[in-house]
């Protein structure tokens, strides 16, 4: 009697610590579900081209590589190696992506705040140039177009665009 009793305290503890644990395991692997929209933001964009301000007080613009020599410098090193990577891992609202640039990688995370704009909780930096030497720009926001054809980082009050397609 003494045998069954202690057996049958043996498999109880042993079903309470197994399902403590499983639970343990799932609550850490869960992740959030991604939004359509979400969902066809992630992939790999890489940047295909950029555009300067000729002037301050015009709204033309000259793209690469016909801007200045030093904006051609900066975007010719970017072009085809500045990668924006938007991963399916979502948590506490934000979604993890990286920003590739030749082999330096910075982890960023986003969220949707508008319908055309991806807001970073941290900021992500790259050089531009308006034709008076280099700067390094923060970016906090991205833009996507309507057709969700293309993204947009601008700089300097929208003087210098680069643009990353899929």
């Amino acid at each position: 009697m003494k045998k069954n009793i202690m057996l049958i305290l043996v498999v109880i503890c042993f079903i309470f610590f197994s399902s403590g644990c499983s639970n343990t395991s799932k609550e850490e692997s869960f992740s959030e579900e991604l939004s359509s929209f979400e969902k066809e933001v992630v992939g790999e964009w890489v940047l295909k081209d950029a555009k300067q301000m000729i002037g301050t007080s015009t709204f033309e613009y000259n793209y690469y590589p016909n801007g200045s020599d030093d904006f051609n410098s900066i975007v010719n090193g970017y072009y085809n190696n500045a990668t924006l990577i938007f991963y399916e891992e979502k948590s506490n609202g934000q979604i993890k992506g990286e920003l590739k640039i030749n082999n330096d990688i910075t982890t960023f995370y986003w969220t949707r705040t508008a319908p055309k704009v991806i807001s970073l909780k941290k900021p992500l930096y790259m050089n531009y140039s308006l034709g008076e030497g280099e700067k390094s720009g923060e970016i906090n926001t991205i833009f996507i177009s309507d057709d969700l054809s293309y993204i947009n980082i601008m700089f300097e009050a929208a003087a210098v665009f680069y643009y990353f397609e899929k």
